[in-house]
């Protein structure tokens, strides 16, 4: 799993910002360092999302903070532990799939960022080829009137000379 800013980690997790930021300054050593940045430096790791859920399990639980700083450390297993693992197995398949998602939800909009300009580019192909016919069109028409005002021209001419005018 990449490392996700506090606000994803919120969103993955279902937890408050402010209740993410209580648990890592409750329980700062269950957290990597990056967890730990001040303010926007923070980015958080799957084991750090791990605790994170284990934490409000332990807290809807209302186990102690101390208890909860064992469970943390390996040295208290509570009696729901294999509920905790099995939410937090659960829950981590559903960031997972959220992120799959998320990563879908760009290459799609990739994909149709990319056919919206595929779509101008053969509009203004189909557009440069209307222009191009249409401008032979009005060369040939252009051609076709000089040759008539040459003929007008020549017979105005020929009429001019028999008439003396």
């Amino acid at each position: 799993m990449k490392l996700l800013t506090t606000g994803q980690a919120a969103g993955y997790t279902k937890l408050p910002v402010k209740t993410i930021q209580r648990y890592i300054r409750d329980h700062p050593e269950a957290f990597s360092e990056r967890a730990k940045q001040p303010q926007k430096g923070r980015r958080y790791t799957a084991q750090d999302v791990k605790n994170l859920l284990m934490i409000r399990h332990l807290s809807q639980a209302r186990e102690s903070r101390e208890k909860i700083r064992d469970a943390l450390a390996g040295k208290w297993t509570p009696e729901s532990m294999p509920m905790i693992e099995i939410e937090n197995i659960f829950q981590i398949a559903q960031i997972a799939e959220q992120a799959t998602a998320e990563s879908k939800g760009h290459a799609a909009r990739a994909q149709n960022e990319r056919l919206i300009l595929e779509g101008n580019l053969n509009w203004v192909k189909k557009t440069i080829r209307q222009m191009k016919e249409t401008i032979e069109e009005h060369e040939k028409e252009l051609y076709r009137l000089r040759q008539l005002v040459s003929v007008m021209a020549k017979d105005k001419h020929q009429a001019e000379a028999k008439t003396g005018w």
